[in-house]
């Protein structure tokens, strides 16, 4: 998997946890609270979008098997839900989580040559360096 990129796309803040397990492994695990409202006007900076959030890779890029789950904690049904990075259909993805009113969807990108992975990890480094000019994602818990 070469991104992650977490989105509240509902009209509301939002809390909520994610969850990537990569082999049997979990390599990431983080709840973030109040997270703007998918077209919030709230400062941004570099125009980021203060709803969006780019995780930092810090698995490996390569083929494997993830399990990627996420639920809210803002609601009384805070059951996990379970998106399957497997449905992306290819072995180099990136992947758009999206919290909606009361679902979570994910939103799959396939890298096939070399060419476009380069292309990907451009895009993770400029988006990294925007996400570092601004505040925490969401409000400390």
């Amino acid at each position: 998997m070469l991104f992650l990129r977490l989105i509240n796309s509902w009209s509301a803040e939002r809390s909520f946890e994610v969850e990537l397990v990569r082999n049997d492994e979990r390599v990431f695990d983080e709840t973030y609270y109040d997270v703007p409202a998918y077209g919030s006007d709230r400062a941004r900076a570099d125009d980021q979008n203060p709803s969006t959030h780019l995780l930092e890779p810090t698995w490996d890029e390569g083929p494997a098997t993830f399990e990627l789950r996420g639920r809210f904690v803002d609601q009384e049904d805070d059951d996990w839900q379970t998106v399957s990075p497997a449905d992306a259909g290819g072995e180099y993805i990136g992947i758009d989580l999206q919290f909606w009113e009361q679902q979570i969807l994910g939103g799959f990108y396939t890298f096939e040559t070399e060419s476009q992975r380069e292309t990907a990890r451009e895009f993770v480094e400029t988006e990294l360096e925007r996400q570092s000019d601004r505040d925490r994602y969401g409000s400390e818990p």
